[in-house]
């Protein structure tokens, strides 16, 4: 196999293809090395191998057709390569660069836009999480991590005034509330996830203070990313609440069913998938979900007392709640089958 051959496969094996998906890259390019192998005889001071050779040798127009073809199934490889890409891998700037915004680009709705920019702000947290569990939280990434992150909260919070401005308040309440929950959630892992960095750390000998220091300063950060969520989450509700009786009523229903479809869901998910992850871990998902059921059990009974706007508030909460409960949920799971 040549050199550049190994090079390819080497790049591949480190940007974590399937070992399916990485024979199949290999047989493919060893089978055309098989089937058009290098012409000794022909133009012996530019012997390139196959593929430049039968280049010389063809149509223009299939050539530009084969040039178009390699282009695009080369980037398509690389796409895929970069979406398991954190900071200071290679492959990064396409991820964030790339892949991103053509799936921002490709978003038509408001709803499915504030459904992609909330989770652009979970990508970045969960980039932060992963560095922290493979021990690779650097002076330069802990500050790019902050400028993206930021940067992604900054763009959720515009378009939630967008909508605002557009009328389209219930979009407005949803995305701020759903953005709040995934803050607080990523949060209350990487919290975890870095404490837990630090002791290892420190019973070893590891970490010096300004490495710690510096873990500590992004928790904080996050923390305050986190609070102002929380502010700007509060501001869009109580404008909310300033609408007359009727249409406080009518939010109030809507959330209503929204909590109790929430509630009923995260519960089925959480006792199918129970076994699979250990039970401490467990323990503080089901802790948001009963949380989350006595708040809806208070709002129910502010319904009935016809208090529509604390009843509002407490199933927004307990929306919050829920999505809180299975991001940590979907964090253990995750890394109990990885």
């Amino acid at each position: 196999m040549d050199k550049i051959s190994k090079k390819i496969f080497k790049v591949l094996r480190r940007e974590k293809l399937s070992a399916e998906e990485l024979n199949s890259v290999r047989q493919n390019v060893l089978s055309n090395i098989k089937e058009y192998p290098s012409d000794q005889t022909f133009a012996p001071e530019f012997n390139h191998g196959w593929l430049f050779n039968r280049l010389l040798n063809a149509n223009k127009y299939l050539v530009a057709v084969a040039v178009c073809l390699i282009i695009i199934s080369s980037s398509g490889l690389i796409s895929y390569a970069a979406e398991s890409a954190l900071p200071q891998n290679i492959l990064y700037p396409i991820k964030i660069n790339v892949n991103e915004k053509i799936k921002s680009a490709l978003t038509i709705t408001p709803a499915a836009k504030a459904k992609w920019q909330v989770q652009l702000v979970a990508r970045r947290l969960s980039e932060a999480e992963k560095l922290s569990e493979i021990k690779e939280l650097r002076t330069e990434t802990i500050q790019n991590l902050e400028k993206n992150l930021n940067s992604e909260v900054e763009n959720a919070q515009n378009l939630i005034e967008h909508f605002k401005r557009e009328n389209t308040e219930d979009l407005a309440i949803s995305t701020s509330s759903s953005l709040e929950a995934t803050l607080k959630a990523h949060a209350e892992i990487l919290t975890s996830i870095i404490e837990k960095s630090i002791d290892e750390n420190a019973a070893e000998k590891k970490d010096d203070d300004e490495k710690i220091k510096e873990k500590i300063e992004l928790l904080k950060s996050v923390a305050e990313t986190t609070k102002d969520s929380a502010e700007f989450r509060s501001q869009v509700e109580s404008e909310a609440l300033a609408k007359p009786e009727s249409q406080i009523d009518n939010l109030a229903q809507e959330k209503l069913k929204e909590a109790a479809y929430a509630i009923n869901e995260a519960q089925f998910y959480f006792e199918a998938n129970q076994s699979q992850i250990n039970p401490t871990e467990f323990q503080p998902a089901w802790q948001k979900l009963q949380e989350a059921k006595q708040i809806f059990a208070a709002g129910e009974k502010f319904m009935a007392k016809e208090n529509h706007k604390e009843a509002f508030v407490s199933f927004q909460t307990t929306i919050r709640l829920i999505q809180a409960a299975k991001i940590v949920f979907a964090a253990s799971y995750l890394q109990n089958i990885e």
